[in-house]
């Protein structure tokens, strides 16, 4: 039977068309021209999105490197136990013999980088953009020692923007300069900016983006860049007597907090950087902690909620990410495999058959959206 949809109203349809995937709506925009202009319009896309966000449905999205064929790929998983694949892998054409990492998501955009190498990509849409190269020198007998990448949304100004943090040292002595580079999606251009904090950028894991903010997790504290008036901000640690100086840390969204996980080895105690690397190949935590900080920015609301004690005998990587509202800590073993603690029950782990191959990744909790990446 055939469904004759020029009488419907318009409002009908659109709210019909918000609630369909991704998928079925790049399909459809071949129906007619009026259906293509519809689903392209800015308006319905921002009412898809915001369908997307009431309905609370995300997939888990796995950066993952096959090394038998030297290719990066995104992997879907359904949010449950299982994790089953519910989608064909999307191969990342753009860095095809390196570990690449996982930035986002942000209105359902992710950032992938690699060293110099960066790009936009809308998963759901299999749509990537390349960003152009940053186009700044640095100064002579100075060299790039590292640098920390994060990406994310801006709303007042309704652009997307990546953000590097490059720490430069010096080649005689033990002096550095930290430059920051943005990018931003609606010029399609790098530029520099100023005031940087000279923060001593080393550290082990990437950021997040929570209100409207990018956080890095640093040796002695964490650094936020707001995304709109482009300032920096520090929020300091749990008090220094909860949090010993090295080890592991990584920031995650919990709760609708910004929570704070640490991994701490059984030799801690040390305060070289040396160690605080070896720690991370160590791979054997004696626990892992969760902290939330009840109000934002402020020290004294920082709350251990869980602590995952005797993981000595366990070959752990670096923790991921939760699952979305599940109090559910995603890990990767050293092996790669995916393992999971379910953190308010009796702290059961869960063993995956999921391989991400490398450090450095992040899973998401990923909800698809129409946002375009193309020019």
């Amino acid at each position: 039977m055939e469904i004759n949809t020029t009488n419907l109203p318009a409002d009908v349809l659109r709210e019909i068309l918000g609630r369909l995937p991704v998928k079925s709506l790049v399909r459809f925009r071949c129906v007619c021209k009026s259906w293509d202009a519809l689903i392209r319009s800015p308006e319905f896309i921002n009412l898809h999105l915001n369908k997307s966000e009431e309905e609370k449905y995300n997939i888990i999205l796995i950066m993952r490197l096959i090394k038998n064929a030297n290719k990066n790929v995104l992997s879907f998983h359904s949010n449950n136990e299982t994790l089953d694949t519910i989608a064909p892998d999307l191969e990342v054409p753009i860095f095809p013999d390196f570990g690449a990492v996982l930035l986002g998501p942000s209105n359902g955009i992710v950032c992938i980088v690699d060293g110099d190498h960066i790009c936009l990509c809308n998963p759901a849409m299999r749509e990537f953009r390349r960003l152009p190269d940053c186009p700044f020198e640095y100064p002579q007998d100075f060299y790039r020692d590292r640098e920390d990448l994060g990406f994310g949304y801006d709303p007042i100004s309704n652009d997307y923007k990546v953000i590097r943090l490059v720490m430069l040292s010096h080649v005689d002595d033990y002096t550095y300069q930290v430059r920051a580079e943005i990018y931003s999606l609606n010029t399609n251009t790098w530029r520099e900016l100023v005031n940087t904090p000279q923060q001593n950028l080393y550290n082990d894991s990437i950021s997040i983006s929570f209100r409207e903010s990018l956080h890095w997790p640093l040796v002695d504290r964490i650094l936020t860049f707001h995304l709109n008036s482009e300032e920096f901000t520090t929020i300091e640690y749990p008090d220094q007597g909860g949090i010993p100086r090295l080890g592991v840390r990584c920031l995650a969204v919990l709760e609708e907090s910004l929570a704070l996980i640490t991994c701490i080895c059984d030799d801690s105690d040390s305060d070289s950087n040396s160690n605080y690397l070896r720690f991370v190949d160590d791979n054997k935590y004696k626990s892992i902690d969760v902290w939330l900080i009840k109000e934002y920015g402020v020290q004294e609301s920082w709350t251990k909620m869980f602590s995952m004690r005797s993981l000595a005998d366990i070959p752990l990587s670096l923790p991921l990410s939760f699952r979305k509202d599940e109090e559910e800590l995603f890990i990767q073993s050293i092996d790669g495999q995916f393992i999971s603690c379910v953190l308010r029950h009796c702290q059961q782990l869960r063993k995956y058959n999921v391989y991400k191959h490398y450090p450095g990744g992040v899973v998401l909790s990923y909800r698809e959206s129409l946002v375009s990446v193309q020019e």
